[in-house]
């Protein structure tokens, strides 16, 4: 929740606020952007995440093997047989990861608002990245991602404790 309050702090003035409110109650996007309301919050940077990747993945010029590899391994994910290894070993699959990041590279050089969505994108990364080392346990992955957390604690002068004390006393 912490690190979900820090990055609506970063994206203050974006334009974050008013692309939510499309599609959650205006009351509820303040909770979002604060780190309140756990599940509708990163259910709505999930959806944002999801958009700017399809963006980004628009302007992408795949080969059509990367296009076959891309698309089997969301079939993977779909039928919730994901074949971590298969998916891995494949070249193509690779290739295609390694131009979506070069894609973000190039839009981070657009200017300064392109540079902070492609910031906010990869924000988002770490969130999910997070939650999934959460939810398999593991550890690594888990302090992989608290270390890559941290500068933004700070950028936004939001403690990781903060929301826990605050619910605490808000118990009590």
């Amino acid at each position: 929740m912490s690190f979900l309050s820090a990055i609506g702090y970063i994206m203050g003035g974006s334009g974050l606020k008013e692309m939510l409110s499309i599609c959650f109650a205006p009351g509820s996007v303040d909770k979002i952007l604060h780190g309140g309301s756990y599940a509708r919050s990163v259910r709505a940077h999930l959806l944002v995440h999801s958009a700017l990747g399809k963006l980004i993945f628009d302007e992408l010029e795949l080969t059509a093997e990367e296009k076959i590899a891309i698309e089997e391994s969301f079939e993977f994910w779909n039928e919730g047989v994901l074949k971590y290894q298969n998916l891995q070993q494949n070249e193509a699959l690779q290739d295609g990861a390694i131009k979506f990041d070069e894609k973000l590279k190039a839009f981070d050089q657009r200017g300064p608002t392109a540079t902070l969505w492609v910031q906010y994108y990869r924000l988002i990364s770490i969130v999910k990245k997070y939650i999934m080392a959460e939810r398999m346990g593991n550890w690594k992955l888990h302090l992989d991602c608290v270390a890559k957390m941290l500068p933004y604690f700070h950028a936004s002068n939001i403690s990781p404790m903060q929301n826990q004390l605050i619910c605490i006393f808000k118990m009590q």
